[in-house]
């Protein structure tokens, strides 16, 4: 039994929605994308910080 996944369902609007919606503000989606890369830089350097301690961890042995 094939089921569709609800990774898309979450963001479903009208055509007619899409295309008549106001733009967003350039400052706004500036400052959306900003976030965005923090988000993802701190998630990177909490990742590297782990790896890092994980080969500290294995070469102390």
């Amino acid at each position: 039994m094939y089921r569709r996944s609800n990774q898309h369902t979450h963001n479903t609007a009208d055509l007619e929605q899409l295309m008549t919606a106001a733009p967003m503000d350039q400052e706004l989606h500036a400052q959306i994308l900003r976030k965005q890369i923090k988000l993802r830089r701190s998630i990177e350097d909490a990742q590297e910080a782990a790896r890092y301690n994980n080969l500290d961890l294995c070469g102390a042995s």
